[in-house]
């Protein structure tokens, strides 16, 4: 029988471009697992990590950039790992980068994009992780003091 357990966390890069909300996803090399596919970034909470710290280290290793602002997606994107046979919950959480920063891919990776919220959602294979870029989009798009509440960092 698979246990539960919370050891992953999903990180989103977004921006606002005039009334367009844009997400950052990342295409798999296609030698490794998945090759070929676009997602967000991904990892698993190390000991001693909290899961904000994991998912601002998925930014660095996967973009070479330090993420900004941090926002609670108010999602868990939960996904049977049958490898460990475990149902995971991972939360999602998203953050924001400085303008013009240069990014630098990491292992494993072998493009980067920025797609408008709704073309970047139909672009994932996981249900979960087009739950959660759809869920944000609804919070960034009332704005105000909605995505103020979602702040973490």
């Amino acid at each position: 029988m698979p246990e539960i357990i919370a050891d992953s966390v999903d990180a989103y890069i977004f921006r606002t471009a005039g009334q367009r909300i844009q997400f950052l996803l990342v295409q798999r090399e296609n030698e490794r697992t998945f090759g070929g596919v676009w997602q967000s970034m991904h990892t698993r909470v190390e000991q001693r990590e909290t899961t904000l710290d994991a998912a601002r280290r998925a930014v660095r290793e996967a973009i070479g950039l330090d993420p900004l602002a941090a926002y609670s997606v108010d999602y868990i994107h939960q996904f049977f790992d049958h490898e460990r046979d475990l149902i995971v919950f991972a939360p999602s959480l998203a953050f924001s980068l400085a303008p013009g920063g240069d990014y630098r891919l990491g292992e494993g990776f072998k493009a980067l994009a920025w797609f408008d919220a709704e073309d970047a959602a139909n672009r994932l294979i996981w249900a979960g992780q087009r739950a959660a870029i759809r869920t944000f989009t609804r919070i960034l798009t009332k704005g105000g003091e909605d995505i103020e509440l979602h702040r973490i960092g």
